[in-house]
């Protein structure tokens, strides 16, 4: 990085690159990339818990693109735990099918297989865990819409 020390030597850095490069002390730069994707990480995983109602939102209630965004911020404060605790509770299907899928494609390899495991982690997701899991979210928005009296006289 360019440091107030470096800077009057910025023309001879911009015509020998790779001098700056090697002056350079690159020990820091996983750690730094490591805390960058972590951050990124996070905030991805609590815009993702803030923003779970929106589709709900834009079907059931007419909401428009953003304020159906805000409708869910407002909606999801003070339930993202209960919201990640649903979508945890299913996380051994989840392994499952994962787990059926690597089966099938070390048994089968190529893109038979790959085709193959795919289709058959599919149907076995449609038809074991996941209804339940999307009725079990759409019930929490029922209930989010019950507790913020959202009803259509309320709208």
């Amino acid at each position: 990085m360019l440091n107030a020390a470096r800077l009057h030597d910025l023309p001879s850095l911009l015509a020998n690159p790779s001098a700056y490069i090697a002056s350079m002390n690159l020990e820091k730069i996983p750690s730094y990339y490591f805390v960058l994707v972590f951050a990124s990480l996070c905030l991805t995983f609590w815009l993702t818990m803030r923003l779970a109602m929106t589709g709900y939102l834009l079907e059931a209630k007419g909401f428009k693109n953003f304020s159906a965004c805000k409708q869910s911020f407002q909606m999801m404060k003070g339930y993202c735990w209960q919201y990640f605790k649903l979508l945890f509770s299913y996380i051994l299907w989840i392994f499952l099918a994962m787990l059926l899928q690597n089966s099938i494609m070390s048994l089968l390899p190529g893109i038979i297989g790959a085709c193959l495991a795919g289709v058959v982690s599919v149907m076995f997701q449609a038809y074991t865990y996941l209804p339940e899991q999307n009725v079990a979210v759409a019930v929490m928005f029922m209930r989010l819409l019950n507790i913020y009296n959202m009803n259509d006289d309320n709208l």
